[in-house]
């Protein structure tokens, strides 16, 4: 398999008020888990609820979706598996939401990188603030605080955070191992 980039748009859709985005830099065997909690962390979350990729009709969730049973395993597949434009969805409780844009693909030599932002802007989101009204009355006190993003603060972040997440949080019970992509 060659190695390849993907730069792909992530824009936060839950507070309107602030252009919210990310691009990622990807490389194409990054799996959809290690991608879903670079952007968690990305934008501001920890990681501590369960989220869901759909592109076009197929969902990739870190749980066992045993309701509809369609869904498969976010830790099988990679990067390669998502349409040009695809959902990410974060905290069902809360509810966020996120639209990815595939924005391109290259080739690339040299060794595996794992994701980062190259460009963003706005803070993102506060986790357990009661979805996006609690996010909007934090952001009509202190406005000026959803503008700032620091890029490297973020990478620094997620290089160090994504891995141990992925192995030890969502992975340690061993209940995700047990995902079926025979459906």
């Amino acid at each position: 398999m060659s190695l390849k980039y993907y730069e792909f748009k992530v824009t936060f859709r839950n507070l309107k008020e602030v252009d919210t985005y990310r691009v990622f830099k990807v490389d194409n065997i990054t799996s959809l888990a290690n991608f879903g909690i670079s952007i968690v962390l990305g934008f501001n979350g920890d990681c501590s609820h369960l989220f869901q990729f759909r592109s076009n009709d197929q969902s990739y969730t870190i749980y066992n979706d045993d309701f509809t049973g369609r869904s498969l395993s976010a830790f099988h597949h990679n990067v390669e598996s998502l349409n040009e434009k695809s959902k990410f969805y974060y905290d069902f409780g809360d509810s966020w939401e996120f639209d990815i844009e595939l924005l391109k693909v290259y080739d690339h030599s040299g060794d595996f990188v794992p994701p980062h932002v190259i460009e963003g802007k706005g803070l993102g989101f506060i986790e357990d603030i009661g979805g996006t009204t609690g996010l909007l009355r934090a952001y009509k006190k202190a406005p000026k605080k959803f503008e700032k993003i620091n890029i490297k603060n973020i990478n620094d972040t997620i290089k160090m955070g994504a891995e141990v997440i992925e192995k030890e949080f969502y992975k340690s019970s061993g209940y995700f191992d047990d995902l079926s992509d025979s459906n």
